[in-house]
């Protein structure tokens, strides 16, 4: 049979409804389900939305279609009551004889989606003719490798146990007209009872009921969404029964989107109206068309957006407001997979790395950092969609992951995208806001090839480096014939560029500057012509536009046929002459400076002479000079002094931190991520020879956003009396990983008292009379500070004030209290002729006043049990 996309259907197992009225009143009640028929592959009709059909089951397994504006919204499952012409029975109801559908109260019954646990999977092969050559050990074989793969995709999450019973016989399966027709699961649960096997009671038990091809039926799979029938047509196959068991896992596909923007194709449009949608269009992703095109029968993994919607992925959310790079790794069948999601006005977007291994060994031209959408609407399940990241190409999703370097300002957000960096395990992703910078950088200027050039096959693209008074220059496109040929980082100013074409061609060739924001300058383009002349010599050995340290140039070359003579010519004379037609390598010495090389070969039997296309090659021996001045700014800004280079220029700045690399750029200026700590900076200039400057001067940078960690304040102790104002305070040293201690500050009631080297760890102090706050506060080298936790204590350094107005009346001692600054009254001592009547806290006392005469005195003790001058009264009775 012809290969055939697996196609799926959303529909719910229900026990059948029953009617109010049964087929003689005009309203019934039954379950919404919604079918969708799938267009097989080669029918042209993928790039279209599958036909969906939605309809109410009521009693019997007998169905009424609803119209689409009565359909939106109904979940499968819902119990509705459906209202029906006068006159229309159930069984003879159409779309056009529907009139009201109303959702009855109560929950949907369609079975919870299930994917974590114990799942069970049954194939039923079943023929009411004969039976194909598909065995009970085929079947089990494509059952286990359907199992294992859903096990693998969810990293053992998901276990499936599998049986395949034996061939049945049964009625022929309803009429095929259309795809959805829901007497399919009647038939089902008829074949089931006939193999005496017992119905799914639960989501989690799966039957795939297997019948021999039939060509009436226009799909290859048939699967509920979310519960359990499977139907396959003949095609036994892990690929199309993994399919259908994405759906009763309650997955939708995987599609691809081709956007467009005032017509030219973009990654993504904000208008939905302007993207096409391919309902099978990821071809590396099971619930797309898989391989079915490439490698029949074969599985793809399940991509990151999916996953994540069935709780499978390990996901990292971008900030709208915060730079986040993210390491992806890559995607193996031992992990879950991971992604970047990053969230929009609209779709969720989820960026994931496939490169080419496992799975996706089969595609190596999608192999990269992939960009999905995902919805999740109330007709269909999760549903993923493949974004072309290459739209520049001749057709679209010839290669869609994004291309390494490359920056896009993605659609719905303030946000921009670039893969930074990619090997065989991982790839740097980096989401960066976008700021109010829309404008992109200045225009690269291409110096090499220079317009209306002849060039050979493979030549080099030199150009002037662009300037980005914003955020920086990201990286540069190389753009052939309004195609991308290639991109290079900001810190290069040349690619080698082979170009495609016939003798004599012409092309254009530009350079495209990209900032962090997404902002993109076209480059002013220079035409040349390719020359590939039959006959001709091909240099080999050098590359058109190149620089070297070496006075020595070793020129080789390509003969097309076989020569009499051929001499190489430096800047049009001849620099060698060589007899012998089998030599094609020899070397010449060229002074410093731009020269252009030749090989012109003679065939005497043709009496004719021709030349090779002339390379141009710039020899420089000396370096460049020193950059210096390194300045930084506030917004972390690395400037420098331009450095000079007469031979072949400079070509790049490299830039180092602590004698590390960190970035190369050709502008003198760069944006930088400055970690904390103490760091030295330094630039050196490279030539387009590969020379290096020296070493500029270095620029130390002390960067800490941390504060250093809290000292401990050891004495005095909290809650300490003192009675002296002199006090030593004593705390446990701090610790700042970045930048250091640089010292103490110790604080008296939130006031700085004194300063103190990081050595130390006690100070004497001053303390004020009465209540003492004292804290320690911690300094880092970047000027941070932590201050320990406050020890309060209380000074004492004079007695309290005397009490006045000491009187006797009736019996009663009373007097003014007294006043203390440090501590405190604590309480009042009264004798009577030097003889202690009592203590007091307060301010009277009953007395006893014997006959004669008495001197009675009163003072005030504080808290630290010094006593004030007396109050004194005699009396005499």
């Amino acid at each position: 049979m012809a290969a055939a996309v697996a196609a799926g259907i959303v529909v719910s197992t229900l026990p059948a409804a029953s009617a109010l009225a049964a087929d003689t009143g005009v309203t019934v009640t039954g379950v919404v389900r919604h079918m969708v028929a799938d267009p097989p592959a080669g029918t042209g009709a993928g790039t279209t939305a599958t036909t969906t059909r939605t309809f109410v089951e009521v009693s019997g397994g007998r169905a009424i279609d609803l119209p689409p504006d009565k359909a939106e919204g109904l979940p499968a499952g819902a119990r509705v009551a459906v209202r029906l012409r006068s006159g229309v029975t159930a069984g003879h109801a159409s779309a056009s004889s529907v009139e009201q559908v109303t959702q009855l109260a109560g929950a949907a019954t369609l079975g919870a989606t299930l994917v974590t646990g114990q799942h069970t999977l049954t194939v039923l092969p079943v023929y009411w003719t004969a039976p194909d050559s598909a065995t009970v050990q085929t079947l089990k074989a494509v059952a286990d490798a359907t199992a294992a793969y859903w096990a693998e995709q969810s990293t053992g999450r998901l276990r499936v146990t599998t049986a395949v019973h034996n061939w049945t016989k049964v009625a022929a399966p309803p009429p095929a007209d259309s795809a959805g027709d829901p007497d399919w699961v009647k038939w089902s649960r008829a074949a089931i009872s006939a193999a005496k096997l017992t119905l799914p009671t639960a989501a989690t038990q799966h039957i795939a009921l297997y019948f021999p091809y039939r060509d009436s039926i226009s799909w290859a799979g048939l699967g509920e969404l979310r519960d359990s029938y499977i139907w396959i047509n003949g095609s036994p196959d892990a690929a199309t029964l993994a399919h259908e068991f994405g759906h009763n896992l309650g997955l939708w596909h995987a599609r691809s989107e081709n956007c467009t923007t005032n017509g030219v194709r973009v990654p993504l449009s904000t208008t939905w109206t302007d993207c096409t949608t391919n309902e099978y269009g990821d071809r590396a992703d099971v619930m797309g068309s898989g391989y079915s095109d490439s490698s029949p029968g074969a599985v793809g993994y399940l991509n990151a957006a999916l996953a994540d919607a069935l709780g499978w992925a390990d996901v990292i959310t971008a900030s709208p407001t915060r730079a986040v790079t993210v390491n992806l790794r890559a995607r193996s069948a031992s992990q879950q997979p991971q992604a970047l999601k990053i969230p929009t006005d609209t779709l969720p977007i989820y960026v994931e790395y496939r490169p080419k291994s496992g799975r996706d060994a089969q595609m190596p031209d999608w192999a990269g950092v992939q960009v999905r959408t995902l919805s999740n609407s109330w007709l269909f399940g999760p549903t993923s969609y493949l974004l072309d990241m290459r739209p520049d190409a001749d057709y679209p999703f010839t290669a869609p992951p994004i291309r390494p370097l490359a920056v896009w300002r993605i659609p719905g957000t303030r946000l921009a995208l670039q893969v930074t960096a990619v090997s065989t395990t991982t790839a740097q992703v980096t989401v960066t806001p976008v700021g109010s910078d829309v404008v992109g950088p200045s225009p690269a200027v291409v110096t090499a090839p220079t317009a209306n050039a002849t060039v050979s096959t493979t030549t080099m693209v030199s150009w002037r480096p662009s300037w980005d008074a914003g955020i920086g220059v990201a990286a540069y496109s190389v753009v052939v014939d309004n195609r991308v040929d290639g991109m290079v980082g900001r810190g290069q100013g040349s690619y080698r560029l082979t170009l495609q074409g016939n003798d004599r061609s012409r092309h254009t060739i530009r350079v495209d500057s990209t900032d962090y924001y997404g902002n993109t300058t076209r480059g002013t383009p220079v035409t040349v012509t390719l020359s590939d002349a039959d006959g001709a010599p091909k240099i080999t050995s050098l590359v058109d536009g190149s620089a070297v340290s070496s006075p020595t140039l070793t020129v080789s070359w390509q003969n097309d046929w076989t020569p009499n003579s051929v001499e190489v010519l430096l800047d049009g004379r001849v620099a060698v002459a060589i007899s012998n037609p089998q030599i094609t390598s020899t070397t010449l010495q060229a002074a410093d400076g731009t020269h252009t090389i030749a090989v012109r070969a003679s065939y005497c039997c043709w009496n004719a002479v021709l030349t090779s296309v002339p390379v141009r090659v710039t020899v420089d021996r000396v370096a460049p000079s020193s950059p210096n001045a390194l300045a930084l700014t506030p917004d972390d800004m690395l400037s420098w002094r331009a450095a000079t280079d007469t031979g072949s220029g400079v070509a790049t700045y490299v830039v180092r931190m602590d004698g590390v690399e960190v970035t190369r750029t050709l502008s003198t200026a760069v944006r930088l991520a400055i970690p904390n700590g103490r760091h030295s900076w330094t630039v050196i200039a490279i030539d387009r020879a590969g020379l290096a400057s020296p070493t500029s001067a270095p620029l130390t940078v002390v960067r800490d956003s941390t504060p250093p960690s809290a000292p401990k304040v050891t004495a005095p102790a909290n809650s300490a009396l003192r009675t002296r104002a002199a006090a030593s305070v004593t705390w446990s040293a701090a610790a700042d990983p970045d930048t250091g201690i640089s010292g103490y500050q110790i604080m008296i009631n939130g006031k700085l008292v004194r300063s103190v080297p990081s050595t130390a760890r006690s100070a004497v102090v001053t303390l004020p009379e009465g209540t003492a706050r004292i804290t320690v506060a911690a300094v880092n080298g970047a000027g941070r500070t932590t201050a320990s936790d406050p020890v309060t204590v209380t000074v004492d350094t004079s007695p309290p004030t005397a009490p006045s107005g000491l009187a006797l009346s009736g019996g009663s001692l009373t007097w003014r209290t007294a006043t203390d600054a440090g501590s405190g009254v604590a309480s009042y001592l009264v004798t009577r002729d030097g003889t202690t009547v009592t203590r007091t806290a307060g301010h009277s006392v009953r007395v006893t006043v014997p006959t004669g005469r008495h001197t009675w005195r009163v003072v005030a003790v504080d808290r630290a049990g010094r006593v004030s001058p007396p109050a004194q009264l005699t009396t005499f009775r």
